[in-house]
């Protein structure tokens, strides 16, 4: 009898077994299907934005100064600051919801050749973006001397270097909404012989309808000379109109 049960076990085991990788099998094979087509504009992947900037990018909160929210400075909404009416853009034109990631670095203006791209820029790096947006400039120090411009240029060149490892499909570097001449030539010159799209502002800080005073009242001025929510929206659209031409 010993015997004969396992002669009958063994066929009903392999039969259990071999339902059990097809049905693995479907499973997976229907997760598969499930999974969405990368999202595109044009030739252009966009599954994943990141926007490393300063404080017109995102600033959190800083009561002491009159400023409680945590995203562009001097807008008055999240939705309101320049990422995220891109990111509106992006989603409706693709009718996708791409993933963003906005990111402070005004460690590096500040720091630039001795800033520690390993811990600084890690969890951008990890992030693998599809679009990278470059939009620095304002806390650096005035460039003066040939010595602080070769030491901005060496900095700026190491991280579009650090940012291209992940071979994103568009690198843009953004001109500064408060303009300045000797940085954004090196900004322009650094980007373009990295392959990337420099993108100039037609000076925005000079016209007060674009400025957060012009939206709210601020009693720290450096918070009220920040884009307001018509200067967001015209940062975004710079950056649309580069995005939409890049794509074609």
């Amino acid at each position: 009898m010993k015997c004969e049960w396992n002669a009958v076990r063994i066929p009903i085991m392999v039969l259990v077994i071999l339902m059990q990788f097809l049905g693995w099998q479907g499973l997976h094979a229907q997760d598969a299907s499930q999974k969405q087509p990368p999202l595109r504009i044009g030739k252009l992947q966009i599954n994943k934005l990141l926007i490393l900037g300063n404080s017109v990018a995102l600033h959190g909160s800083a009561p002491q100064i009159g400023w409680t929210g945590n995203w562009g400075m001097a807008a008055s909404s999240r939705d309101k600051d320049f990422a995220h009416v891109l990111h509106s853009q992006l989603c409706k034109t693709s009718q996708g919801e791409p993933k963003m990631l906005v990111r402070n670095i005004a460690d590096f203006e500040r720091k630039q050749t001795d800033f520690d791209f390993d811990v600084g820029l890690k969890e951008s790096l990890e992030f693998e973006a599809d679009i990278v947006i470059v939009a620095i400039g304002a806390n650096a120090p005035a460039l003066e001397t040939e010595d602080a411009k070769q030491r901005y240029r060496t900095a700026f060149e190491r991280l579009l270097s650090r940012l291209q490892e992940k071979k994103p499909t568009a690198l843009i570097v953004r001109g500064e909404f408060w303009p300045d001449p000797e940085k954004e030539k090196i900004m322009r010159e650094v980007c373009e012989k990295a392959g990337g799209t420099y993108v100039p502002l037609p000076n925005l800080n000079n016209d007060p309808a674009n400025l957060g005073s012009a939206d709210q009242k601020f009693e720290n001025a450096a918070v009220a000379g920040h884009p307001g929510d018509h200067g967001m929206r015209l940062i975004a659209d710079e950056l649309w109109k580069t995005i939409e031409r890049l794509s074609k």
